[in-house]
């Protein structure tokens, strides 16, 4: 549900905000921000329609756009080790998954089946992608995995629900992913160990619980779940037996993401249906306490993803160009605690779906 929100959100415009623009940092900080926290790569949704796949430098310089496809190209991830954008192109046939690499090169097909492929999500060597993957003749979706360069093609889930959104645990060896009907009040996240049958239930509270991501250390997951009309952040161990609600803010809270270090959680507040607030991007202690704010008051922010360092936190806002244009998306970073906002991206198109690398390239 991650990489949805942010597709969604880059492709829909949600109300036209006034953006006063802070000036930029150093350019001894901005240099020590690319070192440590390497490039960011994004979907761009240009003025002809056509998305293509982009990454720029921490300090908003080297822009690279990294496909010319003349096809759609959604749902990027950058490979841990901070080399390679996985994404999907979009074709005649549906979606197949690429990979390439994140300062510049040609992309090179991981999947070429008569198929939809969707989603790719890198493992945390680097070695393997897991992807959701609609079978010819059936009518839910499945998960895979498959070695990045295209070999050892490997089918996880075997059932008839939708299941969606694979994550992987920190040592590579489990996955989490969505299952069920959301429309019946009845998707639940599992978990199953690759290479074993066995599926565990982690949520059964006959409600839709989704946006599920794995704490660092791998012990927990954290995921949304709606209850009472509206979404909260919840977290359950591992083995499905201890459940503690996070939040239970009015506004929907949604999209977590744990910081590198395991000891904070930012997500979105606002509202996934009916009339839309403005969101806010918001950091908390994992425990649920100390929540803050991290972007400004008239300012409609989206798809957070933090630094490797876990200082910073990037974003997309949505700007006013002018009175005669529509509002445009953006990339922008700002300090874990709010601070020292930055824009990254001034073009006359659309950036949504930033994903941080791992490493400087």
């Amino acid at each position: 549900m991650k990489q949805f929100i942010r597709v969604v959100t880059g492709l829909v415009a949600l109300g036209l905000i006034a953006l006063p623009l802070d000036a930029g940092t150093s350019d001894a900080r901005a240099s020590q921000t690319e070192v440590a926290n390497g490039r960011i790569a994004f979907v761009r949704n240009a003025r002809d329609g056509i998305t293509d796949v982009g990454s720029v430098r921490a300090s908003g310089r080297g822009y690279r756009n990294l496909t010319q496809s003349q096809r759609n190209e959604l749902y990027v991830d950058v490979s841990p080790d901070g080399s390679q954008v996985a994404f999907t192109r979009f074709g005649r046939n549906g979606g197949d998954i690429y990979v390439a690499p994140i300062g510049g090169g040609s992309p090179a097909r991981v999947t070429s089946d008569r198929v939809h492929d969707e989603l790719p999500i890198w493992s945390p060597d680097s070695s393997r992608l897991a992807f959701v993957r609609f079978p010819p003749r059936e009518e839910d979706s499945e998960i895979f995995v498959i070695d990045s360069d295209g070999t050892n093609l490997t089918r996880v889930t075997d059932n008839e629900s939708m299941d969606a959104d694979p994550r992987w645990s920190p040592e590579g060896s489990r996955l989490i992913y969505n299952g069920g009907d959301i429309d019946t009040d009845g998707q639940d996240i599992f978990l199953v160990t690759l290479g074993q049958a066995e599926v565990v239930t982690l949520t059964q509270a006959g409600v839709n619980d989704t946006f599920a991501e794995w704490s660092p250390d791998g012990q927990t997951v954290v995921y949304s779940s709606f209850r009472d009309n509206q979404w909260d952040l919840f977290q359950v161990r591992t083995d499905g037996v201890e459940t503690t609600q996070l939040t239970s803010d009015p506004l929907d809270d949604y999209a977590p993401e744990w910081s590198p270090d395991g000891g904070r959680l930012l997500f979105l507040r606002g509202r996934l249906e009916g009339a839309l607030p403005r969101d806010e991007v918001f950091v908390m202690q994992a425990d649920g306490s100390g929540e803050l704010s991290v972007t400004p008051p008239r300012l409609q922010a989206f798809s957070p993803d933090w630094s490797p360092d876990g200082t910073k936190i990037a974003f997309i806002g949505q700007v006013t160009v002018s009175e005669a244009d529509p509002p445009e998306w953006e990339i922008f970073t700002v300090n874990d605690d709010g601070s020292e906002r930055m824009r990254l991206t001034r073009t006359n198109a659309e950036e949504f779906d930033p994903e941080w690398a791992r490493r400087p390239v």
